[in-house]
């Protein structure tokens, strides 16, 4: 049997969309470039869709048949070559879907990364001590200690990509039942994971805000499904059809417009390093920065 294809690398998928371009801009039906290939037009199909890697050979006789210059070609054939290596992230493939593969493919080439977290601390803000608690818990009795510590070990190389020398631009928002719960029995491990977000918090490239709970508006993300692929958005889509609710998938526009217009909510949305627990709930003395997480202190 042979072996599963990696998914695809977000250069990949760029070169397909464009190469797709490029074939509707000369007037060529998919049947039509097949010929040209002396292929099945499904081959041609592939390429555009990102399913197969990317033909050197194939490419150069397409991007002829297209009427692109020699200049363009050359271009799109070296990114075509850099685009079919693997990324770090395949050497993970084992616990690492494809859909999920897409995402971290599309992570690494991002200037700016935007994300709503309800329920846990975002995972390229997570100690590892975090990570492996929320990872334990939410696979009890189904995942064995080595899956979990490779899952532990992606995640953990995730953030690799906040130490470059210049990295995107990290902006986070998270429901401050995030700093309420606890994840785990040893209180370190909230502690340490507090240090962590306040330390990232002052970096400039690094924006952490809490949606209080507080009266007012507050920030909505519904009919959200972590499977990006076709397929786990269809099957999100009839889940919703099954209850009686309309699926409107969000937009990037849509989407953006969360985070464009926090000045609207204010102060429901708050700096992490500016965010206190209600006065009730907070430890003596603790003024200014908090100095309370999940019921935990933090560290002098």
């Amino acid at each position: 049997m042979s072996e599963r294809r990696a998914a695809p690398t977000v250069g990949q998928v760029v070169l397909g969309r464009r190469l797709q371009e490029l074939r509707e801009a000369a007037g060529l039906k998919r049947e039509e470039a097949a010929r040209v290939l002396r292929v099945v037009p499904a081959t041609v199909r592939r390429m555009e869709m990102a399913e197969v890697t990317l033909k050197i050979p194939y490419v150069q006789v397409l991007l002829t048949a297209y009427g692109v210059s020699d200049e363009e070609a050359d271009a799109f054939l070296a990114l075509a070559e850099e685009a079919n290596q693997p990324g770090w992230w395949q050497r993970f493939h084992d616990v690492l879907p494809d859909w999920f593969s897409l995402y971290v493919s599309l992570e690494g080439a991002a200037r700016l990364i935007r994300s709503y977290e309800p329920h846990f601390v975002p995972g390229l803000l997570q100690t590892e001590e975090y990570a492996r608690a929320v990872l334990e818990a939410g696979t009890v009795g189904q995942t064995g200690p080595k899956t979990i510590e490779r899952h532990v070990s992606l995640r953990m190389a995730r953030q690799r990509l906040l130490e470059q020398e210049d990295p995107p631009h990290l902006w986070v928002i998270m429901d401050e039942t995030v700093l309420r719960r606890p994840v785990s029995i040893h209180g370190e491990v909230m502690r340490d994971q507090l240090d962590k977000l306040l330390e990232y918090a002052e970096r400039n490239r690094v924006t952490v805000q809490v949606a209080a709970l507080a009266p007012g508006s507050h920030l909505i993300l519904s009919q959200v499904t972590q499977d990006i692929s076709p397929d786990g958005v269809a099957k999100a889509a009839e889940l919703f059809r099954q209850s009686g609710t309309p699926f409107h998938p969000r937009t990037h526009a849509g989407f953006s417009r969360f985070f464009d217009g926090l000045e609207l909510l204010e102060p429901g949305v708050v700096p992490v390093l500016q965010w206190r627990p209600e006065p009730e709930d907070t430890a003596a003395g603790a003024q200014g920065v908090v100095q309370v997480y999940a019921g935990v202190a933090r560290k002098p």
